[in-house]
Parts: C-alpha cells; sequence; structure tokens
C-alpha cells in the first residue's frame, strides 16, 4: 500500500471519529430544546431487561415470535445489565459505532466534505443519538451490503446477517428482503 493510499485512509478514519464523537457527546438534545422520545423508551427496555436475567429469555415455537419478539436486542440488553454496564454508556458505545460507520459508508462514497454535510442531516442525527436500536441493525445490515457488493457472495448467504439484524430490528427483514430481491434481480440481469 502506497503512502498516498494510506494517508487518504488515515484522513477518512480521523473524519469518522471526529464526526462519531461530535454526534456521541454534543449537547444535542439541549440544542434542540427537546429530549430524545426514544431515548426513554430504551431506558424502560434496559430496566425491565433485568427481569431477563434473572428468568432467561422464553422459549420460541415459531420462526415469527423470534423475529417480531427482536430476541437479540433484547439480549444485547439483559447481558449489559448482567455486566454492569450503565445505560448512558451502552448507548453512548451504539452511537460512536454507528455514527462511526455509517459516515465511512458515505464518506466511502462521496468523499469526506460531503459526508460531513449529508451527515449533519437532523433526522440522521436523531437516528444515531435516539433511535439506536434502528441505528445499529440498518448499520449492520448496510455493511453486509457493502461486503457484499464486493464479493462473489451467494445471495442465500446474506439471508444469515439479515436474519440477524431482524433480531434486532423487525422493519430490517423488510429491508434486507428488499436488498436480496434487488441482488437477484441485478445478477439475473447482468447474466442476460
Amino acid at each position: 500500500m502506497n503512502g498516498e493510499s494510506r494517508r487518504s485512509r488515515g484522513v477518512l478514519f480521523l473524519a469518522a471519529l471526529v464526526y462519531a464523537l461530535a454526534v456521541a457527546f454534543l449537547p444535542w438534545a439541549e440544542w434542540r430544546r427537546a429530549e430524545f422520545v426514544d431515548v426513554a423508551n430504551y431506558e424502560r427496555q434496559f430496566l425491565a431487561s433485568e427481569g431477563l436475567v434473572q428468568g432467561g429469555f422464553a422459549t420460541v415455537d415459531e420462526v415469527v415470535g423470534l423475529l417480531t419478539g427482536e430476541y437479540l436486542w433484547r439480549l444485547i440488553l439483559a447481558s449489559c445489565v448482567r455486566f454492569g454496564i450503565e445505560f448512558a454508556s451502552l448507548l453512548t458505545g451504539i452511537t460512536l459505532v454507528t455514527s462511526g460507520v455509517g459516515f465511512l459508508l458515505v464518506a466511502r462514497s462521496l468523499g469526506t466534505g460531503w459526508a460531513f454535510v449529508l451527515m449533519a442531516n437532523p433526522i440522521l442525527l436523531d437516528l444515531y443519538i435516539s433511535q439506536v436500536r434502528s441505528a445499529l441493525a440498518s448499520t449492520l445490515l448496510l455493511t453486509v451490503f457493502v461486503l457484499a457488493a464486493n464479493s462473489r457472495v451467494r445471495t442465500v448467504w446474506l439471508s444469515i446477517p439479515i436474519a440477524v439484524t431482524a433480531l434486532i430490528h423487525t422493519s430490517m427483514t423488510v429491508l434486507g428482503g428488499v436488498a436480496g430481491l434487488a441482488r437477484i434481480w441485478a445478477r439475473r440481469s447482468a447474466l442476460s
């Protein structure tokens, strides 16, 4: 790898780190003069997950129940409670990772300047700060798609990480299904 390539990657990662730190630690709720509503819902789920640590998860008799129960998200919450991770630390950690990876995905295609412009969108800030479950699942899903676009991975293997994201947020089932169908369509179009 030449020096120029290393330098540009370093700038990209530094820009992603700056963006992620800004998203995670600047007082956005104070600036917008309103709390992030979803944070209170997640805190209730977090506190309720303490019972999951002691009682375990209910058995799942059907796939639909597994998907609609979003068990991986509940397991993440319960594990944080079990290991003594505070709610605020969990949110900050997810915000740092998802906003940083999201910035990298955008900057990789459009450059760091445009990434800062586009990623300053209040809706994206709300996603990363308040809707952390959606941010986590969609960031994982987008990362899978980016990695898969650069490989010859069979579509059937992509269903595994898509299913994992659906266990965090059910809406990823629809997004993953649409993306999978688009991938099949694109491959068939390329063959004909």
